[in-house]
């Protein structure tokens, strides 16, 4: 069964009182043995009163027993079962216990009155009840005539199946404990469903008194006994409630009389409509226990799992003085009207002050907010709970200090009270784990009280342990570390050739060549050159995104142990354990939802950056487009555009800003998505690129029909979309009309994959006879030659120490050869004229000289192995083409 005390008390104190005072017969030996107690007669336990364990074993099965056998011994209960089968919620105040004592005294009269409901529908005679007085000792029992049926350990109630319902008082000592002539009565079995008012007790006249329902018998006790115990004037006349059964009982009322016969029917019928309309759940017991649900027992087929329990956190604000006077003038009436209508008499209002009627956000709190401190999770102080806590419960207990030096006092809060208006902002966090793929996620919504509304947004981040497909993202990624290596290599190079040709040409040149406006042009001269300052840029580029790819590697390498670790730590956490306290369960499971934000945190951040590297490098790959003409549309078309675009920007910023202030300033306050600068931009970048968007002129709402409403869509779509984005359009499209005009009347420009091809083949022959650097070719033939035209003489001087770098006129041959199989080289048609100049008749002398040396060249190939051949032209008349 239950045992309940009276809170002046405690069920140590009481065992110890019982075992102390149990009865020590003359043949308390032999009464014991027969009832099969080995711990018999008085014991002392009171110095293990604060030792539960020592106690429990002290006190043993000792139980009080009667005198003569004749007696039933089930009248007693195991004074440590008063300790065992306590059940500290139902302990009550009794404080008035005293006075109450003292009128029952003299009136020599007492009653007990309830409610009782059976919990189950076997049909069993309920109720049955134990009153035990401070020596420990029963005096008086409800039950059945025979026996008290305890309570099943395993099945968790007994059922007393007896037909004759009993109130027995208990006799003196003198009289040897036994039972007085008891008041019974043929009780209906309860079942579940159905509610039986009971009163017992003992009547002014000392005769026992019992009443159940419509039932009502009394009985004389002094038959033969020497009467009832004497009625203590004082807290000893009730320690112990002791309840068998599964049955539910409504509070317990306690009278220092015995009613009349009238009496208790009237309280009877006035009790009978309020119980009848407590009937419990829709569903009533009865039904729901004869209603058999088959139970399932499919697999479980879901691909995540609930990792631990789902947290509830929250960002507050200390309360302050609102800024307006006006509201706080308000808030004082609210309060004054209160005050006088709802806690005037004959109500009350304790701590109704300000506070209670309305409350302004201050700054973030960070002290003590419903019995806890502020976690830190995520960079932010934030206070921590279990969504099931506040779900689904209406009450819970919570350390409460009332100063900062005094101790904390347990209190009980109302869950609705943990969000309210001082909250800036509340998530619902949950941790799920995919056993099958290794990947931990947490699902976050988050509610946000800004700007007088709540908005509600998700997310969804995942920590993968990467075990999956490792080796072929690891030969990836290695593979791309290489490439960025070689990268890096050949930026460093590219480099290295642009510093050491400007230190070559230093000596050469005057000091006025090298101011800004000198080197500048003298970059812009060649288009071959890249600028210092764009090869140091590529080359720390590749040493950072170098540096990107190593950390990712060995991120993606050791995610696998910090999933296993996380998911180690929640499982070791023992939630059914008795021996950790709630704090500390809390606390390690905080602990870890903490690491885990900061795991995700620290992946957000990798991947963040990857991602502005990966378009970085996107926009570097594209830049490189600008190499050939053809592939070059992009780039090309944005540098002639620049200029108009910068002007069109400017233009374009100071119109769509301004329609983004007044839709916030006239709609902000009606329309969520446009409660911001920011998110009214949002909203007329869309209606623009995918027109109307969000701001239709036909709205079905009531917005839809304001004038003002009309006006500035209208005007929004007309001028942004019909106006600005054709603007752009236009620009963009006339950029890209020069750009391919350019590039048609751009002879020399084939298409890109015959470059690609010549490209190779020049490289191949320049590694092989040793051409000399672009940059020296162009330089001797913008700087120290004045023709057009080009032959093998202007590109190589027998005998000369210097000249432009070919090593053998085998080497510039080769050269010649190669740029004379485009034909675009060795057009002549644009030089052309009615009346020849001496530059003309120069030019087709050196056209004439070079077809005449490809034709010695031919010759020679046809008669290979014959002597050589020879030279047509002396050195002196190679040096008076010149």
């Amino acid at each position: 069964g239950t045992t309940c005390l009276g809170k002046s008390t405690t069920p140590e104190r009481e065992a110890i009182s019982c075992a102390l005072n149990a009865p020590n017969w003359t043949n308390v030996a032999a009464r014991c043995e027969e009832e099969g107690i080995k711990n018999c007669g008085p014991r002392d336990c009171s110095r293990f009163e604060f030792d539960r364990a020592a106690l429990l074993g002290c006190l043993g099965d000792t139980q009080w027993v009667p005198e003569k056998s004749t007696t039933r011994s089930d009248i007693f209960m195991p004074c440590r079962d008063i300790i065992l089968l306590h059940e500290p919620t139902c302990d009550w105040d009794d404080s008035w216990l005293d006075d109450f004592a003292s009128d029952a005294n003299s009136n020599g009269a007492w009653s007990l009155n309830f409610w009782v409901e059976s919990l189950s529908s076997e049909g069993c005679l309920q109720p049955q009840m134990r009153l035990i007085g401070g020596d420990g000792g029963t005096f008086s029992l409800l039950g059945g005539v025979e026996k008290f049926t305890p309570d099943d350990a395993v099945l968790g109630a007994g059922c007393n199946q007896e037909e004759w319902l009993a109130h027995m008082l208990v006799g003196k000592k003198s009289d040897g404990y036994r039972i007085l002539p008891e008041a019974d009565l043929a009780a209906p079995k309860a079942v579940s469903g159905r509610k039986h008012f009971t009163l017992f007790g003992r009547k002014s006249n000392g005769w026992a008194g019992l009443h159940y329902d419509s039932l009502h018998t009394e009985e004389n006790v002094f038959s033969n006994t020497d009467g009832p115990q004497p009625i203590p004037t004082d807290k000893s006349f009730l320690r112990v409630i002791n309840v068998l059964g599964d049955i539910r009982l409504s509070p317990l009322q306690l009278r220092s009389d015995y009613p009349s016969t009238a009496a208790i029917v009237l309280m009877e019928y006035e009790q009978f409509l309020f119980q009848s309309l407590r009937r419990g759940p829709t569903h009533p017991l009865a039904m729901q226990l004869n209603h058999k649900i088959e139970r399932s027992v499919d697999p479980f087929t879901e691909k995540v799992m609930l990792a631990a329990p789902p947290l509830l956190t929250q960002m507050r604000s200390m309360q302050q003085d609102c800024d307006a006077h006006f509201e706080n003038n308000y808030a004082k009436v609210v309060m004054e009207w209160g005050q006088r209508y709802q806690c005037s008499d004959p109500y009350s209002c304790s701590g109704y002050d300000l506070s209670k009627v309305y409350r302004c956000a201050g700054d973030q709190e960070t002290g003590s907010y419903f019995g806890m401190l502020p976690e830190v999770i995520d960079g932010e102080q934030q206070y921590v709970e279990y969504l099931a806590t506040i779900a689904d419960n209406e009450l819970v207990m919570r350390p409460i200090r009332r100063g900062s030096d005094d101790p904390p006092a347990e209190q009980l809060l109302q869950t609705d009270d943990f969000i309210d208006v001082l909250t800036s902002r509340a998530s619902i966090s949950a941790i799920f784990y995919s056993n099958d793929y290794g990947i931990l996620s947490l699902l976050q919504i988050t509610f946000q009280t800004q700007e007088g509304r709540v908005s509600a947004s998700y997310a969804v981040h995942h920590l993968a342990e990467a075990s999956r497909n490792l080796e072929s993202f690891s030969a990836g990624m290695i593979l791309c570390i290489l490439l960025t290596l070689a990268w890096l290599v050949c930026s460093t190079r590219s480099l290295r050739a642009t510093f050491r040709g400007l230190r070559s040409k230093a000596l050469g040149r005057s000091l006025t060549e090298w101011t800004m406006e000198g080197i500048r042009q003298r970059f812009n001269s060649h288009t071959f050159v890249v600028p210092p300052w764009w090869s140091v840029g590529e080359m720390l580029f590749a040493a950072a995104f170098l540096v990107l790819l190593v950390t990712t590697l060995v991120d993606r390498q050791t995610v696998s142990g910090r999933v296993d670790d996380l998911i180690g730590r929640l499982i070791s956490i023992d939630w059914e354990s008795q021996s950790a306290s709630f704090g500390e369960k809390k606390t390690a499971y905080v602990k870890v939802f903490a690491d885990i934000m900061d795991h995700i945190w620290g992946d957000s951040v990798l991947v963040n950056v990857t991602l502005v590297a990966v378009l970085a490098l996107l926009s570097v790959v594209v830049s490189f487009t600008s190499c050939h003409p053809r592939i070059a549309l992009i780039t090309r078309t944005l540098k002639v555009a620049l200029s108009d675009m910068v002007h069109f920007a400017l233009l374009f910023a100071v119109v769509f800003l301004g329609f983004a202030i007044i839709g916030t300033w006239r709609f902000g306050s009606r329309r969520q998505d446009m409660r911001s600068v920011s998110a009214t931009c949002r909203v007329q970048f869309d209606a623009m690129l995918g027109p109307p968007g969000d701001l239709f002129l036909a709205s079905q709402n009531e917005e839809g029909d304001a004038w003002e409403y009309l006006i500035y869509a209208a005007a929004f779509h007309s001028v942004c979309f019909f106006f600005l984005l054709n603007f752009c359009l236009a620009i963009i499209i006339d950029s890209y009309s020069k750009v391919i005009e350019e590039v048609r009347e751009n002879v020399t420009e084939q298409d890109i994959f015959s470059d690609l091809y010549y490209l190779c083949v020049k490289k191949w022959l320049a590694w092989r006879h040793c051409w000399p650097s672009e940059a020296n070719l162009v330089e001797h033939l913008e700087n120290e030659l004045n023709s057009r035209y080009v032959t093998t003489d202007m590109l190589y001087w027998a005998g000369e120490e210097e000249g432009p770098g070919f090593k053998t006129m085998e080497d510039a041959d080769t050269f010649m050869e190669f740029y004379r199989q485009l034909s675009f080289l060795t057009d002549t048609e644009d030089v052309v004229h009615e009346t020849p100049t001496v530059e003309d008749v120069a030019t087709f002398q050196c056209l004439t000289l070079q077809k005449l040396e490809q034709l010695i060249r031919t010759v020679k190939r046809h008669h290979n192995g014959l002597a050589t051949l020879p030279n047509l032209l002396s050195p002196a008349d190679r040096m008076s083409k010149v």
